[in-house]
């Protein structure tokens, strides 16, 4: 059995996580369609631009690029929803006694739970393409244990460091930028350079 303060620590986490949902989309129309409309686009987008460029894209191709995409965008929308969270709720952490770090937890959950809608289209589309379930997918969830603890520990880190270097909001996301490029989703591991191959096998989303 859980004791009392873990979970007050997790229903704060679950408060907090979907205050954070609803914020999101306050006052849009689309609502959580958003998170899904931005990949679609850019799969579309990295799909016809490769199939000019290689006289056309094979079903392969186009999953492939669609995986990264949607795991780059769960990434992206962590990170950056986490570094700001602290400082955009300042009277929150000056008014009430709580555990601040819960902030960006929430943030990450949040744009975790969105990604979960992503993800079950993949595996649809994934079935559609041929890529019937076997035991591979058996590693799914701890790869996803994995992803969610390096999210957890940046995240927070960057929420700390924000806290007194307010330009890492930007640096945060021309860095993410950056390693949406030197990271295999509009390309095959095997075209990097031998040289620059340390980058591929150091970088977290590879």
């Amino acid at each position: 059995m859980l004791s009392k303060p873990i979970k007050s620590k997790i229903f704060q986490l679950y408060t907090l996580s979907r205050l954070r949902l609803k914020a999101n989309i306050q006052g849009t129309y689309l609502g959580y369609f958003w998170w899904l409309i931005e990949p679609a686009l850019l799969i579309a987008v990295y799909s016809y631009l490769l199939s000019l460029l290689l006289r056309g894209a094979s079903s392969e191709m186009v999953f492939s690029i669609a995986v990264g995409i949607v795991n780059w965008k769960w990434w992206q929308s962590s990170l950056q929803a986490a570094t700001k969270s602290i400082t955009k709720s300042k009277r929150i952490v000056t008014e009430i006694n709580f555990n601040f770090l819960l902030l960006p937890f929430a943030e990450i959950f949040s744009q975790t739970y969105l990604y979960f809608f992503g993800f079950c289209i993949l595996v649809i589309f994934g079935i559609a393409f041929g890529y019937s379930p076997n035991f591979n997918y058996l590693n799914l969830p701890f790869l996803f244990l994995v992803n969610i603890g390096f999210l957890i520990s940046i995240g927070a880190l960057l929420a700390l460091v924000n806290i007194f270097i307010r330009d890492l909001e930007v640096i945060i996301s021309f860095v993410l930028r950056i390693l949406f490029y030197i990271t295999p989703i509009i390309y095959t591991p095997d075209v990097v350079p031998a040289k620059f191959s340390f980058i591929v096998e150091f970088n977290p989303l590879a």
